[in-house]
């Protein structure tokens, strides 16, 4: 990934790469192999001329010539890194670079300037942690914050949901009332033929019960009920 980072020219992320590489080997006891990193990638850190990048990876290469017992060497890689104080305060680069100095000192029983850098190195780091833990306090909140409108957002999904349903069930209601009608309407008009297709019928019985079918005129029958009701008359 550094070699491809420097092909395109990409300085800065291949500095990053080269800080946490040579921080990986250290963790794995690789000392040597992280100075010979940092080393040979210090020139394209310094041609970023990114302050926090290049105080990254010189306070690595500090620690590294530290713990291999080149005291003088990891001296001057610290110095540097505190030359770039006023871009790099409450960053890690310039706490490690402190501490360096101050176990230097240490080693060589100088405590005063150790108690020095000690202090200096608590206050740097001191606000280093604290600024992480502002960005990490800001990104809960702001995870908080945006879990609130994800909910919110599926809540309002849910309600349009309901609504879509309830729209859906209100026209189906609609479309059942006008079925109701409709067959109502149809009933209606069945018996109101059935009713006059049975007058019809009682009326087409009655006639044929008191009309001859030869002469069309009225048969005894008829004639004597109907003498009947005008003799009661």
């Amino acid at each position: 990934a550094i070699q491809r980072c420097r092909s395109i020219k990409e300085n800065i992320p291949a500095g990053r790469l080269v800080g946490f590489l040579a921080r990986k080997r250290m963790e794995h006891g690789e000392v040597d192999q992280a100075i010979d990193l940092l080393q040979g990638q210090i020139a394209g850190v310094e041609a970023t001329r990114y302050p926090r990048i290049i105080g990254e990876v010189r306070a690595v290469l500090a620690e590294a010539l530290a713990k291999r017992g080149d005291l003088a060497a990891a001296k001057v890689e610290a110095r540097k890194v505190v030359a770039l104080k006023e871009t790099l305060a409450n960053t890690r680069p310039l706490a490690s670079a402190y501490k360096v100095l101050s176990d230097i000192a240490v080693a060589q029983d100088d405590l005063q300037v150790a108690l020095r850098d000690y202090q200096l190195y608590s206050d740097v780091n001191k606000g280093y942690l604290t600024e992480v833990k502002t960005r990490e306090l800001a990104y809960q909140l702001v995870h908080i914050e945006s879990q609130q409108k994800n909910q919110q957002i599926e809540l309002l999904n849910r309600q349009n949901s309901l609504l879509q349903l309830q729209q859906r069930i209100d026209q189906q209601k609609a479309a059942n009332s006008r079925l109701m009608m409709l067959l109502f309407a149809i009933f209606t008009l069945f018996v109101v033929f059935w009713a006059y297709k049975t007058k019809r019928m009682q009326m087409s019985v009655r006639r044929m019960a008191e009309t001859d079918a030869l002469t069309d005129i009225c048969n005894r029958h008829h004639f004597t009920l109907q003498a009947e009701k005008m003799l009661a008359q």
